[in-house]
């Protein structure tokens, strides 16, 4: 609309002004003006839907700011200063609808401190669902879980949760540089301490040849980074904070077997005396955790050790055997 009309007015003036006397010169300069007067207009425009998108954006985000959590906090909050003796499931079972379609099912293990227990299945077992229970996103329909023998509800969630590292599959990089990315611009973590997380890691080596090294700028969602050496700055962010419990949410289910080889050594770093929750599709990962819990259908189905459950020959050693197959013998001295 704002063209066609601007065109009408240079369309009158080339005919009207000679007719009129004006001069050609005088007639060139008025166009112009048009032109420029019609500038800001044009940029507005090109901003409107922009614009349009911000403000339905913005409308979702406060609808969801507004809303009331459904994650009650205690009124006589529990006694707690960090993890002293485990994690418990006990007989804990889910449902994300208010009907009994479960998709965890009196589910019972426990996490000691210092331990590494995983949890493996097909997509779908609940094995998420389990971190967003720990974390306490939901509270179970039955069962309880606790921390220190603390029922999980009894404790402020902004207490457990500041001493919880995640580590999910899909890295997210910040605008910023290396160091903020991997302190979170958390007030108590220094220069020193995003080094030392930095080195355990290995992070440290690819960092270390960057031009501008820890203050490097990182690029849109970290594309100037490698998978792997994204994945290795998501490890040195869980392990700067120290934290009690740390979870590895299939943090290598995406990467290829030669980038999962190079960081093999940095999870084992990152979990060395650290109490871990571990899931991951490829079991090469967790050949040497504390305890394998099997879950299918939101059920445990079988518990023990790598070896153990190899000997049991039984849903865990498909799992793995067809893994076996499937990458060419690479785990061919596992277990």
């Amino acid at each position: 609309t704002v063209f066609f009309f601007e065109y009408v007015k240079i369309g009158l003036v080339l005919i009207l002004g000679p007719l009129l006397g004006v001069t050609f010169g005088t007639i060139v300069m008025f166009i112009i003006y048009i032109w420029r007067s019609f500038e800001p207009i044009w940029r507005s425009s090109e901003q409107l839907s922009t614009i349009q998108k911000a403000i339905a954006g913005s409308k979702r985000i406060f609808s969801l700011l507004s809303e009331e959590s459904k994650i009650k906090q205690p009124l006589q909050p529990a006694v707690w200063s960090g993890l002293q003796q485990s994690v418990k499931f006990d007989n804990v079972s889910f449902s994300y609808t208010d009907d009994d379609n479960y998709v965890l099912k009196n589910v019972s293990f426990e996490i000691e401190k210092g331990k590494r227990v995983a949890l493996v299945g097909v997509t779908g077992g609940g094995k998420s669902t389990v971190i967003s229970l720990m974390l306490r996103y939901y509270d179970p329909q039955k069962g309880t879980i606790s921390i220190d023998g603390n029922d999980i509800k009894s404790i402020p969630t902004f207490e457990f949760r500041k001493r919880f590292a995640l580590v999910l599959q899909d890295i997210v990089l910040f605008p910023g540089d290396v160091n903020s990315n991997i302190s979170l611009e958390a007030d108590n973590v220094s220069q020193e301490d995003i080094i030392h997380a930095a080195k355990t890691v290995e992070a440290e080596r690819f960092i270390s040849k960057l031009a501008n090294q820890f203050e490097t700028e990182v690029s849109e969602k970290g594309s100037n980074f490698s998978r792997g050496e994204r994945q290795l700055l998501s490890f040195a962010r869980a392990l700067v904070v120290n934290p009690d419990l740390l979870i590895l949410d299939e943090a290598t289910s995406s990467i290829d077997p030669e980038t999962e080889r190079m960081i093999q050594a940095s999870l084992k770093r990152l979990m060395k005396g650290r109490t871990s929750l571990i899931i991951a599709h490829r079991l090469s990962t967790i050949l040497d955790v504390d305890e394998i819990l099997v879950l299918k259908q939101g059920e445990i189905i079988e518990r023990g050790t790598h070896v153990e459950l190899i000997q049991q020959d039984g849903y865990y050693s498909d799992l793995f055997h067809l893994q076996f197959k499937s990458r060419n013998g690479e785990f061919a001295d596992a277990g």
